[in-house]
């Protein structure tokens, strides 16, 4: 089983969904993971293989949120690497990002430094808390405001995130 779940996630990388089929009615579980907790449907979600991500979830019924050893589900693997269509599928099935607060925190505040509204977007439509303070209580609009990112605070207000918010320091936006 060890063999076809590889040949799987092999499958689902390159969007075979034929390949998958075989293996599924060959006896592997649609949510069978590797040793580092992967699935047919993280793969296919970092990889950008929507039909097969469609496949998995409408007609198989893969678990949305396996986490694997990383810690990352098939929506965060979706959001990280840019694959937009197919966190909207998860997302829309149900799929829940899964980061804890900080870690969040720091890749919006860094999203906020560098001016990347997409990423920063990114992450906020998909489930991501713009109020997520970092190790310090800074939040994404701190670092925007610092660094004078008009876009970016627009972006944060009209998510209704309070603009008063207070970091470790004492400091607001």
């Amino acid at each position: 089983k060890v063999e076809a779940l590889e040949r799987g996630l092999k499958a689902a990388s390159r969007g075979s969904i034929p390949d998958l089929q075989k293996i599924f009615l060959g006896g592997v579980s649609v949510n069978t993971s590797n040793r580092d907790g992967r699935t047919c449907l993280h793969v296919a979600a970092c990889h950008g293989r929507e039909a097969v991500v469609r496949f998995l979830v409408d007609e198989m019924r893969a678990d949305l949120n396996p986490v694997d050893s990383h810690g990352n589900t098939p929506i965060n693997d979706a959001v990280r690497h840019q694959q937009d269509e197919c966190a909207k599928i998860l997302r829309e099935h149900g799929a829940r990002l899964k980061l804890p607060p900080c870690d969040l925190a720091v890749i919006l505040c860094d999203a906020a430094f560098q001016n990347d509204l997409d990423m920063l977007k990114r992450y906020i439509v998909n489930g991501g808390d713009p109020a997520a303070g970092d190790y310090d209580g800074r939040t994404c609009l701190h670092l925007a405001a610092c660094e004078g990112r008009v876009e970016i605070i627009k972006y944060i207000l009209d998510q209704d995130v309070d603009v008063n918010c207070v970091d470790r320091m004492g400091c607001t936006p």
